[in-house]
């Protein structure tokens, strides 16, 4: 019976650059606000244009009627200022959100150098 063996080699790690696992635990916040701010950038985009058509639709109904169309474009802007403050909310809750996750990674990969560091010495 024959003894089966085999050899590797390990080479040095690289201290010069950041690595993989580094880079991508970088990257993964990045995106997150990039995707966020995308998102609420559109959303707000969208609430413009709606509230704007709904108050033309008021606008050429008011024409024809005066007292029903007033109190109607009333609740129509305390319905959008109420709408922007969500958005805004969701937007600010979001970016909290990303703002933890980007701490949690800074110190994960802190974790990783550290870690790496120890092994290469």
């Amino acid at each position: 019976m024959t003894d089966a063996s085999s050899e590797a080699t390990v080479g040095a790690l690289n201290k010069d650059g950041p690595g993989v696992l580094t880079t991508a635990m970088s990257l993964a916040p990045d995106l997150a606000e990039h995707g966020l701010q995308a998102a609420s950038g559109i959303t707000r985009a969208l609430h413009a244009e709606l509230f704007r058509a709904a108050n033309g639709a008021v606008d050429l109904l008011q024409s024809v009627e005066q007292v029903p169309f007033k109190i109607t474009r009333e609740v129509l802007q305390h319905a959008e200022r109420f709408s922007s403050s969500v958005v805004g909310g969701v937007e600010g809750l979001g970016m909290s959100v990303v703002r933890a996750l980007r701490s949690s990674t800074d110190a994960a990969r802190e974790t990783v150098s550290r870690t790496t560091a120890a092994l290469v010495e």
